[in-house]
């Protein structure tokens, strides 16, 4: 608890755990969600996972 100067909003210098998808999920037939490709994985701000990409090179992460 009391960690809002270390998460709750993605902003520089905060940890954050999300995903970065190909397409927008909420624009998208619930149906088809399942195909709908993962570009990238941070975990604690961390990028575990990523495509091939390059995230900090295109600019989706600093």
């Amino acid at each position: 608890m009391f960690e809002e100067d270390e998460v709750g909003t993605i902003e520089l210098g905060k940890r954050a755990d999300f995903a970065i998808l190909a397409e927008d999920p909420t624009s998208t037939d619930p149906l088809n969600l399942k195909d709908i490709s993962n570009v990238g994985t941070l975990i604690d701000g961390q990028i575990v996972y990523d495509n091939g990409l390059n995230l900090i090179e295109i600019g989706a992460v600093y």
